[in-house]
């Protein structure tokens, strides 16, 4: 449990047993374990996580809608990288960042497969830390939101395709992936949040403020019978919406103990536990 020798190659039986642990190998433990003080997030670097095509999870045609997510982006590579897509047909829904040397570059928002940005906004200010985006449409108002401002607005009358394999961390093939963590992805169809409604076409107004704790099915004014997806914000790969829809992993992503929230307290091995690590190498 770590309390012997301050180090983490040493094991202790903390039943009323007492009985002794003997490492072999190299056995490792660690804070990871089910729980965390600060919620969860998923790492994505080439791997990605995929819905089927008959979840409605992601916008078609011209729904309202609210696609919502906490991203840390480590860098890009390539010239396009692939946070969220709905389809690779022609119109299909797509989150990207534009690293195309055009007049795009470094930018991050809605795309559609095959036309290019619809909405976007410069992002390569907001790597290495948590940011908080939020794109909705309602009629051909596109609007996106950083950290609760809104930084692009745009006029497009769109139909998005219909849905494919949907995709988060890359396209659901792999290509194009992003590097770095997404936590809290909720989507809605139909409506978006009260707090995230607004009139103004006015960039860089504040409209609402960054949420402080793990989304819901109704924080921030949503609408629960209209959240479709609620993922990357558990100790495994899970749909908390109440749609429970499967989610399949391609290449390795990962979950982390890693989110925007700030712990309440300092790590305790009594609250939070901890785990060992095999690496199928010999260790036991």
């Amino acid at each position: 449990n770590g309390t012997n020798g301050a180090q983490n190659n040493t094991f202790l039986d903390s039943s009323t047993n007492n009985f002794t642990i003997t490492r072999n190998g190299n056995t490792t433990q660690g804070t990871f374990s089910p729980f965390s003080q600060t919620g969860w997030g998923n790492y994505f670097n080439g791997g990605y996580l995929t819905t089927a095509s008959s979840n409605a999870v992601l916008p078609t045609g011209t729904q309202t809608y609210s696609l919502e997510f906490f991203v840390y982006v480590n860098g890009v590579s390539g010239s396009y990288n692939i946070l969220v897509e709905g389809s690779t047909s022609a119109n299909g829904f797509q989150i990207t960042y534009f690293n195309d040397g055009s007049a795009q570059q470094g930018k991050l928002g809605v795309s559609a497969s095959g036309v290019g940005a619809i909405v976007t906004a410069t992002f390569s200010s907001y790597f290495n830390r948590w940011v908080h985006v939020v794109a909705t449409r309602s009629g051909n108002d596109h609007r996106l939101f950083f950290d609760g401002v809104l930084v692009a607005y745009a006029s497009n009358a769109i139909s998005f395709a219909a849905r494919g394999t949907q995709s988060f961390g890359a396209q659901a093939s792999g290509a194009l992936p992003m590097n770095g963590y997404m936590s809290n992805v909720r989507a809605c169809l139909g409506s978006i949040p009260t707090s995230y409604q607004t009139s103004s076409t006015t960039v860089s107004t504040i409209i609402f403020s960054v949420p402080t704790e793990s989304l819901t099915n109704t924080s921030q004014g949503a609408t629960s019978a209209d959240v479709e997806l609620r993922t990357c914000q558990s100790n495994c790969f899970v749909d908390n919406s109440g749609n429970n829809y499967t989610l399949n992993t391609g290449g390795t992503p990962s979950v982390q103990a890693f989110s925007p929230f700030n712990p309440s307290a300092s790590w305790s091995a009594a609250t939070y536990g901890g785990s060992g690590y095999f690496d199928g190498n010999g260790d036991y």
